[in-house]
């Protein structure tokens, strides 16, 4: 007998992100609001076509909620072009989105998680079998929605399938990577992978698809990347800075899951008493509340949050200086924002 879902929490579409980076901006946060409803719709509709079997698991996580950043990223980019009420935009923003979710019930396999987003995980509430599954059906359906929608730009079918390559590439480097290895730029590498390359695609995407000059869609692009290691590398940091109340979720998660993110391996590599100690203490399995506060207190003993914060600014930096090459607008506004929003964000 299949156990009763909970009430699924109303999707955070973005809001907070709208509201900061749309401040004083009312008719592109509109804008914005609009087209990132619309993916809600999209993906109700193109995964809710099948047995009941296939779209409550497909469907669960994506009604648990989040914050919708990808599709944002479409559609702040779309302004770049001379169309960014197109169809295919929520199309593609509705895509990004699908890929994401596919690779967090992947994640979440890989992981042994549990919960996601306040509620249990469709590997922990059914089987990995069906999680994986889901997360196959998710890219399938993504891949279907942006073809779809986008039979004039052929090439964002190309950098989808190129994308998901390289989402795979990344945990197949993280899941591969010798017990005790920590090395920042191999570590670099695996988040550019994993995380920016999705957010990347999601900027090309939307200014390409609404009329963009191939030379602004390169330069978002590249922007999208640059932003995609920000919201990293924020996580990471938030990940070992804040409350468990305050994240939403529990606090230290990485460590108590072995995972060294940046913070953790600048901090293990330091020469100094706290990165020896933690060094000694992460050898073995952090399996209990003792052992992860002192993990967190000599991590915060080290320069590893200070040095981790370093490289996120140098990455908004670059990204800054991107858009300083493109023409004032209203949207250009809201790209440094988000930046800065990602950046000093604290949840």
């Amino acid at each position: 007998m299949t156990t009763q879902l909970p009430a699924p929490a109303a999707p955070e579409v973005a809001t907070d992100y709208i509201a900061d980076i749309c401040l004083g901006l009312p008719e592109l946060g509109r804008d914005l609001r609009a087209q990132v409803g619309r993916v809600e719709d999209l993906m109700l509709a193109a995964l809710s076509d099948g047995e009941d079997f296939l779209t409550e698991p497909v469907l669960h996580l994506m009604n648990s909620g989040g914050k919708r950043f990808r599709p944002l990223v479409t559609a702040l980019a779309a302004h770049s072009g001379d169309q960014p009420s197109a169809d295919a935009v929520p199309a593609a923003a509705a895509a990004m989105e699908m890929v994401h979710l596919a690779t967090l019930y992947h994640d979440d396999v890989m992981d042994e998680s549990r919960m996601r987003r306040g509620v249990a995980t469709v590997n922990a509430r059914w089987s990995n079998t069906v999680a994986i599954l889901s997360g196959d059906y998710l890219l399938a359906r993504a891949g279907q929605l942006i073809y779809r929608a986008t039979r004039e730009a052929e090439d964002c079918v190309d950098k989808l399938n190129d994308t998901v390559a390289t989402l795979v590439t990344g945990q197949m480097r993280e899941a591969t990577r010798p017990a005790g290895s920590y090395c920042a730029p191999d570590y670099l590498r695996t988040i550019q992978e994993k995380t920016a390359s999705l957010i990347s695609l999601s900027a090309w995407c939307g200014a390409r698809l609404a009329g963009a000059p191939r030379e602004t869609a390169a330069r978002l692009e590249r922007v999208g990347d640059l932003l995609g290691m920000v919201f990293q590398i924020a996580d990471d940091i938030l990940d070992l800075t804040v409350s468990t109340d305050q994240l939403g979720k529990a606090q230290g998660l990485d460590l108590r899951e072995g995972v060294a993110t940046l913070p953790v391996i600048y901090a293990l590599t330091e020469d100094s008493a706290a990165g020896r100690n933690l060094a000694a203490l992460l050898a073995e399995p952090v399996d209990d509340d003792e052992k992860l506060s002192r993990a967190l207190e000599l991590v915060r003993s080290t320069r590893g949050l200070e040095r981790a914060e370093a490289d996120m600014a140098g990455y908004v930096e670059q990204a800054l200086a991107l858009l300083g090459t493109l023409p004032v607008s209203p949207a250009r506004t809201a790209w440094v924002r988000l930046l800065e929003y990602t950046a000093t964000r604290t949840c």
